[in-house]
């Protein structure tokens, strides 16, 4: 496919531009399946609580821009909107190749 062409230059920018935080989530997201906001918001911690709302937005905006990831609609359960977040085809090759990479 044309699009895969461009993995490996995503894999290098996140792996020498410091993008931790973006791998900690493409590699959750492929251990864990699809996941909500509160638990990426836990993995990017490593449990211990949840990162801040607007700097894990700013980091899922940046991986769907990239068109690694994408975001199902809202589901309601009761009165809450639950946001549910998984892996696009391209975001799980990466995130596998990753994940091999750094033998997670």
């Amino acid at each position: 496919m044309a699009e895969d062409r461009d993995i490996p230059d995503i894999i290098k920018k996140l792996l020498s531009e410091g993008m931790h935080s973006h791998i900690v989530i493409l590699v959750f997201l492929y251990k864990a399946g699809k996941a909500t906001l509160s638990d990426i918001q836990r993995a990017l911690t490593g449990g211990r609580y949840r990162a801040q709302y607007n700097w894990t937005m700013g980091i899922i905006n940046e991986l769907k821009q990239m068109g690694l990831i994408y975001e199902e609609p809202p589901i309601q359960v009761k009165k809450l909107k639950v946001r549910l977040f998984d892996l696009t085809e391209k975001g799980r090759k990466i995130a596998e190749k990753l994940s091999d990479i750094l033998s997670i």
